[in-house]
Formats: C-alpha cells, sequence, structure tokens
C-alpha cells in the first residue's frame, strides 16, 4: 500500500528552489541568521524585487517560512507560481505558510506583519501600500485578495476632495478566513473571527471575539462560535 504522506513529503522536497533559496535568505538576512535558511521556497517562486527588508520576529530556525508550498491539494503546483516583490517591510513571526500561486507584494514604505502560524492559502494575493497586519493562528483560505489600497484616485463630486487611496487593515488573531474573500482597505477585525467564503470586508468591525460575519458587503450573522482546531 502506498504511503501519501511520505509521497508527498518526497513531492515538497523535489520542488525546493535551493538557488532561489539561498538568494533570498542571504539576500534579505544577516550572515548569522542566513546561513540557517529561515526562509524556504519553491522553485516556482518568482522574485520580483528584493529591495526591502525583512524582520524575522521570533528565534530563527531553519524553514520557519515557506513560500510557494501550502494548498497543494487544490491546484497544480507548477502551474501555479509564487511571486515576491518586497519593495517595503515585511516582518514574518514562526511558522508562517505561503501556499502555491500566493502573490506578496510589499510597496516603498509601506509594512507587511505576519504573526506566528500564519497560513495563507494557495492563489491569494497580499497587496500592502500601506500597513497590513495578520495576526497569530490565522488562516485564509485560497483565491482571497487582502488589499490596503485602491490604487488609484477617487474625487468626491460634490466637494471635489480626493479620497485617500489606503487605509490600515488589521486582522485579528485566531481568524479564520473562507475561500475568495476581499478584505479591503479600513478593515480590521477582532479575534476568533470567522469571515465566510465570498464575503466583501471594507470598515472597522466592532463586533464580539467568536463572530461570524458574511456578505457583501459583509456584516454580523451570529456570535458564539470558533473555528474548533483553534
Amino acid at each position: 500500500m502506498i504511503n501519501w504522506n511520505l509521497v508527498n513529503i518526497i513531492r515538497r522536497t523535489l520542488r525546493i528552489g535551493w538557488l532561489k533559496t539561498l538568494f533570498l535568505n542571504f539576500s534579505l538576512l544577516p550572515i548569522k541568521h542566513a546561513w540557517k535558511l529561515p526562509i524556504i521556497v519553491s522553485r516556482y517562486t518568482y522574485i520580483y524585487s528584493l529591495s526591502g527588508k525583512l524582520q524575522i520576529s521570533a528565534p530563527v530556525r531553519f524553514g520557519m517560512i515557506r513560500l510557494g508550498f501550502l494548498g497543494e491539494d487544490v491546484v497544480v503546483p507548477k502551474n501555479e507560481r509564487a511571486l515576491i516583490q518586497l519593495e517595503g517591510h515585511l516582518v514574518c513571526g514562526d511558522n508562517v505558510r505561503l501556499g502555491c500561486g500566493v502573490i506578496i507584494r510589499v510597496e516603498p514604505g509601506a509594512k507587511l506583519i505576519l504573526e506566528d502560524n500564519v497560513r495563507i492559502g494557495s492563489k491569494c494575493r497580499i497587496v500592502a501600500y500601506d500597513y497590513i497586519k495578520i495576526g497569530r493562528n490565522t488562516g485564509v483560505s485560497w483565491e482571497c485578495q487582502i488589499m490596503d489600497s485602491n490604487m488609484h484616485d477617487i474625487t468626491e463630486m460634490s466637494t471635489g476632495r480626493i479620497l485617500p487611496q489606503s487605509k490600515r487593515v488589521e486582522i485579528g488573531s485566531n481568524n479564520w478566513i473562507g475561500a475568495r474573500v476581499n478584505i479591503m482597505k479600513g478593515c480590521k477585525t477582532p479575534d476568533y473571527t470567522i469571515i465566510s467564503s465570498a464575503s466583501l470586508c471594507n470598515k472597522v468591525y466592532d463586533i464580539p471575539n467568536y463572530s461570524v460575519i458574511a456578505g457583501t458587503p459583509a456584516k454580523l450573522i451570529k456570535t458564539g462560535y470558533k473555528r474548533t482546531d483553534y
């Protein structure tokens, strides 16, 4: 009988892009940390820019940050290239997992914080123009979009005022974000929030912990629920 867990471990190991892994670590980290290879990337990862700064906020160890591996059960990894464009400031905690086809884009002057045990599913996009924080133990399912900017000027016709393009995004700890959720500028969620699939979140959610929100735009549906494995 085939041991499929072992087969998948071998597959992931063979997908490691060792030259890209070495390049990322020694480009972004001091030598005393880089030689431990805390960042492991898939050979299908596309490195667009590394002119920014990476800060690791936990004790440095091998493979604590992985890009291009999670979500291989819903996509074909070689068909979904992960991309990193780091021109601002990226802060990562321990056990950060970024899936197949994930796009990480941190613009100059922007800050993206991924705390301990953050998991980003396949084909997600995270685009930071100002500030995005994702709290510890938060899971994001596949094909989600998290952006703190609409990237275009919008004019309020009655006053002629040009609205700000960007506004901070803060996702609480122990959140669970369903597939194809759009989290837009100004979104803030408390700890232990569940966001139902295909929702649009674009405001501060002044709601209790252990709440479920859903809809376009998302609103409070019920309270007193959490994901069981937290």
